[in-house]
């Protein structure tokens, strides 16, 4: 039986990132094999492409052109990571994962959602969460969140970031699917997702 594998995501200044390091070093402590990574990125190449998309000075990127690369980058993390990590019977958590590209690239980028869904059925095939953590909070908090210095994404503006976030509320309904309030504390949030991870493994 393959170990759960679990993504952590949400709007940027959610607190994704804080919580998946979090589940992470809770599960080794309970002596759990566990990898976590992020997406994009946790590759030499991945890191590479990371860097490219998120880089301020490429304003004109398409969001067509982000979908492919987020996705280049995702293929890369799955062949030399993640495929590797599942034959160890080791249990994965991601800071993000598709459920971004669903909401960044179709609902903020505003491409046709059965297209970013197609591109990345194609991609993954059968490599899917068990289970995906979706943290929400009002975007006026989220951005007081971030840091001083912001990459391309997080400079959108906020009509895109509404969309976003609309784009991770859909997703929210979904199965294996679970929505939590980003404005609790940090340590509230982790008990949560703990609550559900712990039924799991």
């Amino acid at each position: 039986m393959e170990k759960p594998f679990f993504v952590v995501d949400g709007i940027d200044g959610c607190g994704k990132s804080s919580q998946s390091i979090l589940l992470a070093k809770a599960l080794i402590e309970k002596n759990i094999d566990t990898i976590q990574v992020r997406d994009p990125g946790g590759t030499s190449i991945s890191e590479d492409i990371r860097s490219v998309i998120l880089n301020p000075k490429h304003e004109l990127m398409s969001s067509k052109t982000e979908l492919y690369l987020y996705t280049a980058s995702r293929v890369q993390m799955i062949e030399e990571i993640l495929k590797p990590a599942r034959k160890l019977g080791k249990v994965i958590v991601s800071d993000r994962y598709i459920s971004s590209t669903i909401a960044y690239q179709s609902f903020g980028g505003e491409m046709p959602l059965e297209f970013v869904e197609n591109v990345i059925e194609n991609s993954v095939n059968d490599f899917m969460p068990t289970h995906t953590f979706i943290i929400d909070l009002p975007l006026e908090l989220a951005q007081t969140r971030l840091d001083i210095i912001l990459d391309r994404m997080e400079l959108k503006d906020i009509d895109f970031k509404k969309r976003v976030r609309e784009g991770f509320l859909y997703q929210a309904k979904k199965e294996n699917t679970t929505l939590l309030d980003g404005s609790k504390s940090i340590e509230e949030v982790h008990l949560k997702i703990m609550e559900i991870v712990n039924e799991s493994i």
